[in-house]
């Protein structure tokens, strides 16, 4: 099988330079590598002109000309990717530091797996050996016997999934042909999400691979929360959460009564902001507003979100 690793990077060199060198590293030798730049301005682009020289049957680059997010990065780098023929892509930030034998591992789970595999997981771990990224189950899926059936491969260390990060993704080219590519309009947080969503509910099954194993090198190994951030610098990108949050609730689970649940949980957090102890109260509480209002008055590219149905729906009436 043929694998291109698709890295999507954004001012952060020192952990890009380590996640190419761990891709390189990888003893399955059928892969190349591909590094899409959200328009650095740290030296990253300098870094990888000179890296793509020392490795030009391995390394390709895409420069975009303007910072269009996490999911626009995938968005261009899965479509640039594509054109070299792969049979599997392997979809990472540059935060991600694969172990030695992760797409082998990876590649060992699709020989495994009877059916269409929508996506493959890698079993992720933080900093200090955290669980991070942890892919969701549907917990309504059941065996034709009506018991849960996660556990159907577990001896291979295979767990049925249905929704993940994209710290570590593995798609086939044909999942991607069917189902399309990630919606670049959700900009960060979010895409990842309704990508797999997309992947379980109209091509194949999800899989954790417990033995394909990853690094995710964040400082911060909490899991997303705006009450707890205290970084100023990140604090309206939850502008994306919120609405991305919103938006896959209503695509995927019970439309727009999931999302009013979901609404209603947003503003209990926002009284919880008002009246505990979190920093930054107005300009948290701002971002949610923002969010929230984005998502009930449309005001954000919902022609976008329909269009990713598209390629879909001409593949069922084949």
């Amino acid at each position: 099988m043929k694998v291109t690793a698709v890295v999507v990077t954004y001012n952060r060199i020192k952990l890009l330079e380590e996640c190419v060198a761990a891709l390189l590293n990888q003893d399955y030798e059928n892969m190349d590598i591909l590094l899409v730049d959200n328009y650095s301005t740290d030296g990253t682009r300098e870094y990888m002109q000179e890296i793509l020289q020392k490795h030009k049957n391995k390394i390709h680059t895409l420069f975009l000309e303007e910072n269009i997010g996490g999911a626009g990065g995938f968005h261009e780098g899965m479509k640039y990717a594509m054109k070299n023929n792969p049979d599997w892509l392997w979809l990472m930030d540059d935060d991600t530091i694969p172990e030695k034998d992760a797409c082998t591992e990876l590649c060992k789970a699709v020989q495994l797996i009877d059916g269409k595999i929508g996506f493959l997981s890698s079993n992720v771990y933080g900093m200090k050996n955290e669980c991070m990224n942890t892919p969701r189950m549907k917990i309504s899926q059941k065996g034709e016997n009506g018991y849960a059936d996660w556990n159907v491969h577990l001896e291979e260390s295979l767990v049925k999934v249905n929704s993940a990060t994209f710290c570590s993704c593995f798609v086939s080219a044909e999942a991607v042909r069917t189902v399309g590519l990630p919606i670049k309009e959700y900009f960060i947080w979010g895409d990842d999400t309704e990508y797999t969503l997309r992947l379980s509910k109209y091509y194949g099954q999800g899989w954790l691979v417990g033995k394909s194993k990853v690094l995710h090198k964040r400082e911060n190994g909490q899991s997303l929360s705006i009450k707890k951030e205290d970084n100023p610098n990140r604090i309206n990108v939850y502008y994306y959460y919120t609405r991305n949050y919103l938006i896959n609730l209503k695509l995927y689970y019970y439309g727009y009564l999931g999302a009013l649940i979901k609404t209603f949980h947003f503003n209990l957090i926002m009284l919880q902001i008002l009246f505990g102890k979190s920093r930054y109260k107005g300009r948290k509480i701002a971002v949610l507003f923002k969010g929230i209002f984005a998502f009930w008055f449309g005001r954000y590219d919902k022609k976008a979100t329909a269009k990713r149905m598209n390629i879909i729906n001409s593949k069922l009436k084949q």
